[in-house]
């Protein structure tokens, strides 16, 4: 395998000549990414794939880094910088034929978006792919926990104990983007599972407590409760969110 600066490639393909058979060819990879919005509609990142500038991360998407590899595992590129030389993409080498790629966007160590893709690849020729990387989604739990109006006591065991029938929960995204808004009767945890799962991302919540089918919360977990929803997130893993017997702005 061979990644090339998609610039750089560009020109080297259109100023050389066909040899004859080589059994390889290149293909441009290009990606941006994705996130379901509570309301069902997809809120694109990083659209603009040639920003321009260095090499680095994908600035909406917390994405550092790209890996490219075969269903089966087989490593094509690991670690491309998100934005490499100016341009969200890269040129690799591989076998002509059709190849099924997966392409996977990286926070850190942390596989966050994917998508698999089919492509042609087609010798001594170069070919261009555009990808839009969904994110991947994880089980989760939130522990739900109910403290008194100045977060000193954790003074109500249960949403019984605390009087709270309803509660309405708000996940944001790294982006601020909501990934989930409902309202729904007061349990714990609060459980998200395959098929309904949470697109992994480090996230934030907003939880409300109501006393009945009313709007007018008694419990609020107010802001600033991030969560690192990195994986699948359930159990001793799972997130424990404070809700205080007062009401945030």
């Amino acid at each position: 395998m061979t990644r090339t600066f998609l610039l750089l490639a560009a020109a080297a393909t259109s100023a050389s000549c066909y040899v004859g058979p080589t059994g390889v060819g290149d293909v441009a990879f290009y990606w941006d990414f994705s996130h379901l919005r509570a309301d069902g509609t997809t809120r694109i990142y990083d659209a603009n794939q040639s920003p321009g500038g260095g090499s680095g991360f994908c600035p909406e998407s917390g994405v550092d880094t790209i890996d490219l590899t075969y269903p089966g595992g087989g490593v094509i590129d690991a670690g491309i910088p998100c934005v490499f030389a100016g341009v969200q993409g890269a040129i690799v080498t591989l076998p002509t034929g059709r190849q099924d790629v997966v392409i996977t966007g990286r926070r850190g160590v942390n596989a966050i978006y994917q998508t698999r893709i089919t492509v042609d690849v087609i010798d001594a020729a170069t070919v261009s792919t555009s990808a839009t990387l969904p994110g991947i989604q994880g089980d989760l739990d939130i522990f739900l926990h109910f403290w008194n109006f100045d977060g000193t006591v954790e003074q109500w065991a249960s949403c019984a104990a605390a009087g709270v029938a309803e509660i309405s929960v708000n996940l944001v995204d790294y982006f601020g983007t909501s990934l989930y808004s409902q309202r729904f009767a007061c349990g714990s945890p609060v459980q998200f599972r395959t098929g309904s799962g949470i697109e992994l991302d480090n996230l934030d919540v907003r939880i409300r407590g109501y006393p009945d089918a009313g709007n007018t919360p008694t419990f609020d977990s107010c802001q600033g409760q991030p969560f690192d929803h990195l994986a699948n997130d359930t159990g001793a893993f799972g997130w424990h969110a404070k809700l205080f017997n007062a009401v945030c702005p």
